[in-house]
């Protein structure tokens, strides 16, 4: 892992789901890349986005961060941002998230889009 939250939102998800997620994966569009994303499930269009408060609180961050969850849910994806706040004290609340953000790219598959 890339850091000490990203190893536990690994251990949060660990062995929930038939799959694991991929940790910093590359992901780009007809346009070039995107970015290198924290979670990438290998077999549903969902992402998974750690966002620590030292690297991602600032405005130029805040907005680097809109623009390129734009670009990557207009790619297809289901995005899904979770706080280091949210990992340390509302673990429960990342886990319901997560389900329900693959949930939706599942259902995002069975639609076929």
């Amino acid at each position: 892992p890339a850091s000490g939250l990203e190893s536990r939102v690994a251990e949060l998800l660990k062995g929930r789901w038939s799959t694991s997620l991929r940790r910093q994966v590359d992901k780009g569009d007809d346009d070039g890349w995107i970015g290198r994303i924290d979670f990438v499930d290998p077999e549903l269009p969902f992402l998974l986005e750690v966002q620590s408060e030292r690297f991602h609180a600032s405005l130029l961050d805040s907005g680097n961060d809109r623009e390129r969850r734009a670009k990557l849910e207009a790619a297809g994806y289901v995005v899904v941002e979770v706080s280091d706040t949210d990992v340390w004290h509302y673990p429960d609340d990342v886990v319901e998230r997560v389900r329900q953000g693959r949930y939706e790219a599942h259902l995002r598959v069975l639609n076929g889009r």
